[in-house]
């Protein structure tokens, strides 16, 4: 009898093992457990998904820096918008529109494009885009670089301008419960 308990003791302890196992491979496999493709709680096809508050700093044109938000939306999309876009100086620009992709594990490049405008008079003078690559750090840090170019209003005949090049870092925008208010009642 003790030989037959102790071999449904080992069955049971190296199924546990196995479990445990499986559990720490799927944990390993993946930055960011909670914000991973197909988790229901967070509706993220993608890790990088959601909105993220960014640190942006001009690494070639220091101490130039300001703050943006920035979304990847599920199919691709990148938007994003910057606390100096509307300063007479250099001068205003639109909000950021591009597409964004995951190359590797971690890593997503994005291309994105928005216009300059002339201070005085309102008038779309360049087409400007930003070209960058960002490593998902955690579930809600990332960071990033960016390559700067100036094209012509229609996004053509673009030239490097390394003196807007960036560096990024980012936090996830986590969506929070109210603290005060309450839903009125049906």
């Amino acid at each position: 009898m003790a030989i037959i308990g102790n071999r449904k003791n080992k069955k049971r302890n190296l199924g546990v093992l196995a479990l445990a196992s499986a559990v720490l491979a799927l944990g390993a496999g993946s930055t960011c457990l909670a914000a991973g493709a197909g988790d229901e709680k967070s509706g993220l096809s993608a890790p990088i998904e959601g909105s993220w508050i960014f640190a942006v700093t001009r690494i070639n044109d220091l101490p130039a820096s300001f703050t943006a938000v920035a979304s990847f939306t599920a199919g691709g999309v990148f938007l994003a918008t910057g606390s100096n876009d509307h300063l007479s100086s250099p001068g205003p620009v639109s909000p950021l529109y591009g597409s964004w992709k995951r190359t590797e594990r971690n890593l997503y490049i994005s291309t994105t494009n928005f216009f300059a405008f002339r201070p005085d008079t309102g008038e779309a003078v360049f087409m400007l885009k930003a070209v960058q690559t960002f490593k998902l750090t955690s579930c809600d840090e990332l960071v990033g670089v960016g390559e700067a170019w100036a094209c012509d209003v229609q996004g053509q005949n673009c030239q490097r301008t390394p003196i807007a090049d960036i560096t990024i870092k980012a936090t996830r925008i986590i969506p929070q419960n109210v603290t005060e208010l309450m839903l009125p009642p049906e």
